[in-house]
């Protein structure tokens, strides 16, 4: 008789993802670009030098490359921004969108997540011996 082996504990069992609707997708790409080409239009007339720092859209590949080092699918939202812009360089130390925000690029979107699991998974172990509830 077949027996399904036992889920190494250092796994987590990904939910499936759901089906994706092509037409859907088609319609939510073009609603971000349509917008994305509002903001920019607006930086170019009112923020030259915002509108200079935005970096060209990411290929295809790089937000591939992404979502294996983060082990997630990215949201077809920010998958198609990123095929726009792949982020900013800021102007004189602030990021080029109102606020001050800036578009994080997308090796520091994988730099971030990496430095928050790591602090995650230092917390653990350093819990790891307390008793359970104290944190």
């Amino acid at each position: 008789s077949f027996v399904e082996p036992e889920a190494d504990p250092g796994e987590q069992e990904r939910e499936p993802e759901p089906a994706v609707d092509p037409a859907l997708t088609a319609v939510t790409v073009r609603e971000v670009a349509d917008a994305w080409h509002r903001i920019t239009r607006l930086l170019q007339e009112h923020a030259p030098d915002s509108y200079a720092a935005l970096r060209p859209g990411a290929r295809p590949a790089a937000v591939a490359a992404v979502e294996d080092e983060l082990g997630i699918r990215i949201p077809v939202e920010l998958s198609a921004l990123w095929l726009l812009t792949a982020g900013d360089d800021g102007v004189e130390g602030s990021g080029c969108l109102p606020g001050n925000r800036a578009l994080m690029a997308l090796d520091a979107v994988v730099e971030v997540h990496r430095q928050r699991m790591d602090s995650q998974a230092r917390h653990e172990a350093a819990c790891a011996d307390r008793a359970p509830g104290v944190t």
